[in-house]
């Protein structure tokens, strides 16, 4: 029997994959190029979360969460 989590749409995943391609290795800020993703081209529910920083648990299925490395580029992308 598969697993049914109220709330969660198939669409997720893919979803999260696409803004892994478009963010992976770029860094935020002002304006979009070659190396750097414009902040007002995100999603308007997203976490941007710099290594070290602590975060809440709780699960929002619409939120983008963005994570940094040290040097600021985008690490990880995920979802809730």
């Amino acid at each position: 029997m598969p697993l049914v989590a109220p709330g969660i749409t198939g669409d997720v995943v893919p979803q999260t994959q696409d803004w892994t391609n478009r963010l992976m290795g770029k860094t935020i800020g002002d304006e979009s190029n070659a190396t750097t993703f414009a902040m007002s081209e995100l999603p308007e529910n997203t976490r941007i979360i710099p290594e070290g920083q602590a975060t809440t648990m709780d699960f929002q299925e619409n939120r983008l969460n963005v994570h940094l490395a040290k040097d600021g580029t985008v690490r990880q992308v995920s979802q809730g």
